[in-house]
């Protein structure tokens, strides 16, 4: 980790990084607000004055409502804004890309910040964030609305055009984004060249009001010279007696942005706001109900990470099964244990093995001199059993009725965060929005085996298992509906990979060995398509589905390194006149072999009482999910036995 240097003023010290990274309120929402989850904070998407915009909602919002507002790049390096989020920080953003701050930007998030201050009544003057060509929106709308603004932290910001995209400085520019920034603001490029309303020239408004400016930068900056940007905005704007803090990464070009610790930006911006300090106690992993694949029938082992605030102390952690007693456990983990920390980097990290179970409390503490000096918690962690799944509908959100997990002991993870795996199941592919039998195989496992199960559904609807190769894999007919796929010659075409990657990058996510499988749900899209009235030649054989799945299942493998187990089910029914298509049954049965796939279940014994169209109702989500856990409770048990 490289040092950085403070500057405030005129007074440049030596500065140490220390790294760490880290539902709903009374609020109207708009009706057409499309809500998910974002690192376990509520999520809105809407749209305002015909621009795409979102909002981070916190757990209980802080006092006065505050808010930062990301200009550009919204979830690149969003550390400051996860730490910020939980201590009650609205997070929005609006989607004004390729205006490079030009007064039409200015007029939209105009009208975006009256908005949120009326419909949300998030407070006036919120905290400004510009990353990169960000800066140019922050400022310029900063210096058109002054007395609305609370501090400004910019990073690696574009101060003036000229500079980037222009590249009439020392850096390169980039000559479309050059002529479109033109285009803009309607200037010529000699107008854009004499133009005196860039951040570097526009500094009064703000200075008039000592608005408190954080620039955090690289001084080896290729893209957007420090000395062109910020070391000529921080001089001019302290002779005007602006406030400006400037933390500059001695030899770091252009990224990687932000801080790996960002407490330095969350301090900032909590003094210039709701006052107060970051956690001294910043954990990453794990997260509040986070599942951790058990290594054997007893315990597991959890990865405990994160970083620390201040200077001085231990990090201690432990584990806590609510309706005990720590100390009347005789196990390790109960006990508080010393955490490796790097003094310099102040990142700690640490494995604990922890018996089977949960939920557990984990708690972390700083101590110095014998003393603790703070506690933080996260209050949902098990160690239990998780599966990654996939395919097309019924491994989705089609379901008829949205089930919740009747246990409290089913998490789900999107990719990002994990939370009670309450349908709809998030990280899908296709936004459905329904039930799913994943509560109700959750359920099944965790009383059979009285453990937190965690799932990871990343399925599309309708997709053919030819639309689930790794990219560039080739085949000679089209699938039904041919998105995920693309023409690669007369009258052959190829996988995108899109639907492969998204689902071993969940599998990455989890991490070597984080799951006990993938269970796949695949089949009616490519068994008796020509019998259902589409082209014949869409049709696969059941000798192709099986040779596209093997290279699906090995392809996995390969991708993140590790012996992935596969759990195939034989799925094939449309209607009870076409229920059961042998031929492809026979194909999903051919990957059933050692080394390459375990039974799952017949999901085509589930006929019409189960049925809603080729979907299930509630009652077939249940007994979809209880075949599921039949057969891989049956695999799980074996293999706890070593067998």
């Amino acid at each position: 980790m490289v040092p950085l240097v403070l500057r405030t003023l005129n007074l440049w010290v030596l500065l140490v990084v220390v790294s760490f990274s880290g539902v709903t309120t009374a609020v109207a929402r708009p009706p057409e607000a499309r809500r998910s989850i974002w690192f376990g904070f509520e999520r809105l998407d809407f749209t305002v004055d015909g621009r795409n915009c979102l909002l981070i909602v916190p757990e209980t919002p802080a006092e006065g409502s505050p808010w930062i507002w990301r200009t550009e790049f919204f979830g690149h390096e969003p550390q400051a804004d996860r730490v910020l989020a939980s201590k009650g920080f609205h997070v929005a953003y609006m989607d004004v890309q390729n205006m490079y701050g030009a007064p039409v930007a200015l007029d939209h998030m105009d009208r975006f910040h009256a908005f949120l201050v009326k419909e949300f009544r998030l407070s006036s003057k919120p905290v400004l964030e510009g990353f990169s060509r960000g800066g140019l929106f922050s400022l310029n709308w900063a210096a058109r609305n002054p007395t609305k603004v609370s501090c400004i932290y910019n990073d690696a910001p574009v101060c003036d055009f000229k500079s980037w995209p222009g590249g009439k400085g020392r850096g390169p520019g980039s000559k479309g984004d050059w002529e479109q920034c033109l285009r803009v603001y309607g200037l010529t490029e000699q107008q854009g060249l004499e133009y005196k309303l860039n951040p570097v020239d526009n500094l009064a408004p703000l200075a008039r009001e000592k608005v408190p400016l954080l620039h955090v930068c690289g001084d080896a900056d290729e893209v957007v010279p420090f000395d062109e940007n910020t070391r000529l905005l921080a001089d001019r704007y302290e002779k005007m007696g602006g406030p400006i803090t400037v933390i500059a990464k001695p030899g770091v070009k252009h990224h990687p942005h932000s801080l790996q610790n960002p407490y330095a930006i969350v301090d900032f911006v909590l003094k210039h706001t709701i006052g107060g300090s970051a956690s001294a106690v910043l954990p990453e992993t794990p997260v509040d109900y986070q599942v951790i694949q058990r290594k054997s029938r007893l315990a597991g082992v959890v990865a405990i990470k994160g970083f620390v605030s201040i200077e001085s102390g231990n990090v201690e952690a432990r584990f806590v099964l609510p309706g005990t007693d720590p100390a009347n456990v005789r196990h390790p983990a109960f006990s508080w244990q010393n955490v490796q920390l790097d003094g310099k980097t102040g990142r700690f990290s640490a494995e604990i093995e922890v018996a089977a179970g949960g939920w557990y409390r984990v708690e972390l503490r700083m101590v110095a001199d014998q003393k603790p000096l703070t506690l933080t918690t996260i209050d949902h962690v098990g160690v239990g059993e998780v599966f990654v799944i996939a395919g097309q509908s019924n491994s989705t959100n089609y379901g008829s009725e949205k089930l919740l997990p009747e246990t409290l002991r089913v998490a789900t993870f999107d990719g990002t965060s994990w939370r009670l795996a309450t349908d709809p199941q998030p990280g899908t592919h296709d936004g459905s929005t329904g039930g799913s039998f994943a509560p109700a195989f959750g359920d099944e496992l965790a009383r059979r085996f009285n453990v937190p199960i965690g799932v990871a559904s990343t399925g599309a609807g309708a997709t053919s298992v030819r639309q689930w190769l790794p990219k560039g894999e080739k085949m000679t007919n089209l699938p039904t509906i041919d998105a995920f796929v693309k023409p690669a010659g007369q009258g052959t075409w190829e996988a995108t990979g899109e639907l492969f990657d998204r689902m071993t990058t969940r599998l990455k996510a989890l991490g070597p060995n984080g799951c006990r499988g993938v269970l796949w749900h695949q089949g009616e899209s490519d068994a008796g398509q020509a019998r259902a009235g589409y082209p014949a030649d869409r049709q696969i054989t059941g000798k192709q589905y099986t040779e596209f799945l093997e290279k699906v299942i090995r392809g996995s493998r390969k991708q993140v390194g590790w012996e992935v187990p596969w759990f195939v089910a034989q799925a094939t029914y449309h209607t009870e006149e076409d229920a059961a298509d042998e031929e492809f049954r026979n194909a999903q049965k051919e990957v059933w072999k050692p080394g390459l796939a375990h039974p799952g279940p017949d999901t085509d014994t589930l006929r019409k009482e189960y049925r809603d169209g080729v979907h299930f109702n509630g009652k077939g989500q249940r007994a979809h999910g209880k075949l599921w856990a039949d057969r891989v409770g049956e695999v799980i048990e074996r293999e706890l036995e070593g067998k």
